[in-house]
C-alpha cells in the first residue's frame, strides 16, 4: 500500500475525530437545597447532588441554567462565566477577566433547581472509534490482499465517505425564557452553539444590586478556566506484539497539548524493534493526534482514540493506531490501557509492508 494512500487515510481519520467532537451531550435536571453551599468548585468541578442522591457535575465548559421557585428559568450560560456574590450569581462577559461589571443572573434565595448540558467526551469518542475501526479494517483487508507487498501506483485509494452529520444536540442557541423578576429581558451575545451570555436588563429582587470588588468572586479559578480550554500533557508508553508474525517491542515519549479537554496534539520520539519475520530497530519522530473523552459524571475515566504517524528516510510510512481507556489514580495523572492497536510499517529499502498488532500501557500527566 502506498504511503500517500495511508497519509490520506490518516487525514480522513483526523477529520472524523473533528466532526464527531460535536456529537454527544449529557443533560441533567435536579433540585438544589442549598445552592450557596453547593455551588463551590473543587479541583475544577462543581459536584451538585440532587435530592434523589444523583450527581450532577458542573465543569467550566458546562452550559447551565437555573430554575426559579416561581417556575421561570434563566438563560443558559457557560458555567465558567459565573460569579458568586453575597446576593447570588452574576455572569460576566467572555472578554472580561474579572467579575467587575458582571450582570445579575439570579438570587440565591430564588434558586430551586438547575439544568445542565455537559459535553460527553466518552460517548463522543466511542462513536468516533466505531467509524475508525471500520476504516482500519478496510485498510487492513486491502493491505493483506496485496500479499504484504506495496501496491502499484494505479491502485485507487479507498473511497471517502460523502460526509458525516453530527448527531448530538448542537442545534441553534437556546432561547431565553425571560428574566426571573422585574427589569425585562436584556441583550444577548451569541458566542457559539448553545452559548448565550447575558449583557444586561435582568432585574433583581429589591433595590440591592450585587457588587464584586475583586476577582475572588469567580466560580472557577483562573487555572480551571485555562485548563478547560488548553492544558499541557506529557506521557510515556511501552508495548509488545500480541497477534503478529514474529516479535516486536515499542516504546515512546511525547509532549503536547489537549484542547477543550478532548483533542490531543503531540510530538514525540518512538523506538520500535522487531525480529523474526522482519528484523529492524529504529528511533523515529512521531506526530500524535488523539481524542481523550472523559465521562461527564466521573472525570476519573476516559476513552482514548488516536494515532501516531511518521515518515522518514528509513521508513516510507509509520502509523500506530490506538484505542483504549485511561483511569486517573490521582489528580492530573492518568494510566492508560490499550489492549489492541494495529501498527503499520512501510520500509523505503524494498522490504515491503508490515502489519503488527500490539498491546501497550501508558502513563501521562496533564497540567
Amino acid at each position: 500500500m502506498r504511503a500517500a494512500t495511508l497519509t490520506r487515510l490518516s487525514l480522513l481519520m483526523a477529520g472524523l475525530l473533528g466532526v464527531q467532537s460535536l456529537a454527544c451531550t449529557h443533560t441533567a435536571d435536579g433540585h438544589v437545597d442549598d445552592p450557596r453551599s453547593a455551588l463551590v468548585a473543587r479541583r475544577g468541578i462543581v459536584q451538585l447532588v440532587d435530592t434523589d442522591g444523583s450527581s450532577m457535575p458542573v465543569a467550566p465548559e458546562t452550559q447551565i441554567s437555573f430554575i426559579a421557585k416561581d417556575g421561570s428559568q434563566t438563560d443558559s450560560v457557560q458555567a465558567g462565566l459565573l460569579c458568586r456574590t453575597d446576593w447570588g450569581l452574576t455572569v460576566r462577559e467572555e472578554r472580561m477577566s474579572s467579575c467587575l461589571g458582571a450582570s445579575p443572573l439570579i438570587a440565591w434565595d430564588d434558586i430551586d433547581g438547575v439544568h445542565t448540558d455537559t459535553f460527553d467526551g466518552a460517548a463522543t469518542t466511542a462513536i468516533a472509534a466505531g467509524a475508525v475501526i471500520v476504516l482500519v479494517a478496510v485498510v487492513f483487508a486491502l493491505s493483506a490482499g496485496k500479499g504484504g507487498s506495496k501496491s502499484s501506483s494505479s491502485s485507487p485509494p479507498p473511497r471517502r465517505s460523502s460526509g458525516s452529520t453530527p448527531t448530538g444536540d448542537v442545534g441553534p442557541p437556546s432561547v431565553a425564557r425571560g428574566p426571573l423578576s422585574g427589569g425585562g429581558g436584556g441583550t444577548t451575545v451569541f458566542i457559539g452553539p448553545r452559548v448565550i451570555v447575558p449583557i444586561g436588563g435582568y432585574g433583581t429582587s429589591g433595590s440591592y444590586a450585587p457588587r464584586v470588588t475583586d476577582d475572588d468572586g469567580t466560580l472557577f479559578m483562573r487555572t480551571d478556566l485555562r485548563r478547560a480550554t488548553v492544558r499541557g500533557i506529557i506521557g510515556l508508553d511501552g508495548g509488545a506484539c500480541v497477534l503478529s508474525p514474529g516479535s516486536c517491542f515499542s516504546a515512546g515519549i511525547r509532549g503536547g497539548v489537549r484542547l477543550y479537554n478532548l483533542a490531543e496534539l503531540t510530538l514525540g520520539l518512538r523506538v520500535i524493534q522487531g525480529w523474526g519475520v522482519h528484523d529492524y530497530a529504529r528511533a523515529t519522530p512521531v506526530l500524535g493526534i488523539a481524542m481523550h473523552g472523559e465521562l461527564p459524571n466521573f472525570r476519573g475515566f476516559a476513552l482514548s482514540l488516536g494515532g501516531q504517524f511518521s515518515r522518514t528516510a528509513a521508513m516510507d510510512f509509520y502509523a500506530n493506531l490506538l484505542l483504549g481507556f485511561r483511569i486517573a489514580p490521582a489528580t492530573h495523572w492518568w494510566i492508560g490501557v490499550f489492549p489492541i492497536h494495529p501498527t503499520y510499517l512501510s520500509w523505503s529499502d524494498g522490504r515491503g509492508d508490515l502489519w503488527t498488532i500490539q498491546s501497550s500501557l501508558d502513563l501521562s500527566a496533564d497540567f
